[in-house]
């Protein structure tokens, strides 16, 4: 009896593990369960929210875009336009003799006629170019009139200074005034006294040396323009190095332009700089004060050792 009864005890026992090893069974499962089911709606959530992430930064990325894109095009004009005037501009400098150049004329921008000049006067100390300037002068007509036509848009201190300089570079070598020069230089006169009286910096220290030695070339002295350079040398007068003192000195001896104060001022910095000047700046410098008669001990005794 004692064992049916042991029988009976394991047999129940054993048969509770077993429920129990179901529930438990069943209660891991449903826990899977639920937790797979919040990952999925916890997934759906952070993909709902990624979705719209990932949309709000393709707006920002598409917007940043156009913006670059349209910086781009403004960049790539402005670069453009930069790009045809340094071609413009080399071209001119290319060019080999008169004929070229001036075929390159015809289609000309305003802004690059001091260039044509310039390069015009370089062409001189070839001495078959210059030969056709001195036997026909009308070669540079069409750059004449064209300065002529657009002499309201040529005031700035350096084109005035660079085509002043040019001319008096070809005058100087072909020893014959340029074509209609009484009119061009009336121009670049007036030209040259308005930038030099209006409001701004004027005319840099070269840009006065240049102006003066080519009225020194062309025998001109014009009075409102030696004013306005001497007003602009002693304003600049620290910007002066050897070249450019001996040679505005030389120019206005040269012309006849004998300023008190000019040489006075130019003869306390021309000491301060003497150590910079080579035997021609020195001859020039002595040369000037000699012609103009004006007396500078210092300066002379300071050359003298």
């Amino acid at each position: 009896m004692k064992l049916a009864q042991v029988f009976l005890l394991v047999a129940v026992t054993h048969n509770y593990c077993q429920q129990g090893n179901l529930v438990s069974s069943f209660l891991s499962k449903s826990n899977h369960r639920i937790r797979d089911v919040a990952g999925q709606r916890n997934h759906l959530s952070t993909e709902g929210k990624n979705q719209h992430q990932l949309k709000s930064e393709k707006d920002d990325e598409r917007n940043q875009r156009n913006r670059y894109k349209g910086q781009r095009t403004t960049r790539t004009s402005s670069n453009n336009s930069q790009r045809r005037k340094v071609n413009a501009t080399q071209k001119i400098r290319n060019s080999r003799n008169l004929k070229e150049l001036f075929d390159l004329l015809r289609n000309a921008d305003i802004n690059h006629i001091p260039t044509y000049w310039n390069q015009a006067s370089k062409f001189m100390y070839d001495r078959l170019e210059c030969r056709r300037i001195q036997n026909n002068p009308g070669i540079l007509k069409p750059l004449v009139e064209m300065t002529l036509k657009c002499s309201n848009r040529l005031r700035s201190p350096r084109s005035l200074a660079t085509m002043a300089h040019a001319i008096g570079k070809i005058t100087s070598l072909t020893r014959n005034p340029i074509f209609d020069s009484e009119r061009i230089w009336e121009v670049l006169e007036c030209n040259i006294v308005e930038a030099g009286t209006n409001a701004g910096n004027g005319f840099n220290s070269i840009e006065c040396s240049n102006i003066l030695w080519a009225c020194a070339k062309t025998n001109r002295k014009p009075d409102k323009v030696l004013k306005v350079m001497e007003a602009q040398v002693l304003s600049h007068i620290d910007e002066f190095n050897s070249r450019s003192t001996a040679n505005t000195l030389w120019a206005c001896a040269k012309i006849g332009h004998s300023s008190p104060k000019l040489f006075d001022a130019i003869s306390h910095k021309a000491m301060e700089k003497l150590d910079t000047f080579n035997s021609q700046a020195i001859a020039n410098t002595v040369w000037a004060y000699a012609t103009v008669e004006h007396s500078s001990p210092e300066l002379f005794d300071a050359i003298s050792h």
